[in-house]
């Protein structure tokens, strides 16, 4: 049975990575994620996090900002939801504070070499007061690089071209 887990709102800006900082001790999530659409700025996708299997559904709110409401799925249903979906997207995690939330994600598969950091704030206007530390590279926001919906549905060519590799 399928249950609404929660629902809030994502303020997040997102850089590609200048030198990736020490990550010895931190606890790596891995993400396999799927889509099964992406369009009119809703994107609904599906995803095994570690052992944990979610469905999510967002929706964009402004140029920094999206909705997101995720559910929790089982297995099976995350194996049959597969048949019909776009992907894998492979990535692992690395969350290094939480206030604002920084996140090292780190790219396996098709998209071998990205690197980059997801910062996550509870405001827009800390979002433009946040001072950059300096390991972090160029900002990518409201880019195909930024957003997995946009980059699943690059082509290789595409992908490199945008990522300059």
């Amino acid at each position: 049975m399928i249950k609404i887990s929660k629902s809030n709102l994502e303020i997040e800006k997102v850089y590609l990575i200048k030198k990736t900082p020490d990550l010895t001790n931190v606890e790596c999530v891995h993400d396999e994620r799927y889509y099964l659409y992406n369009k009119d700025g809703i994107e609904l996708r599906f995803q095994k996090r570690n052992n944990a299997f979610e469905l999510q559904r967002l929706e964009i709110v402004s140029k920094l900002s999206r909705s997101r409401k995720e559910m929790k799925i089982s297995e099976v249903e995350f194996n049959k939801l597969k048949k019909n979906a776009v992907g894998p997207m492979l990535r692992d995690g690395y969350y290094l504070s939480q206030d604002p939330q920084v996140v090292v994600r780190i790219y396996h598969g098709k998209y071998e070499g990205l690197k980059r950091v997801e910062v996550e704030f509870k405001s827009e206007k800390q979002a433009q007061k946040y001072e950059l530390p300096n390991w972090f590279g160029k900002e990518i926001s409201g880019t195909a690089l930024a957003r997995d919906g946009e980059l699943i549905s690059l082509s290789q060519k595409e992908f490199k071209k945008l990522f300059g590799k």
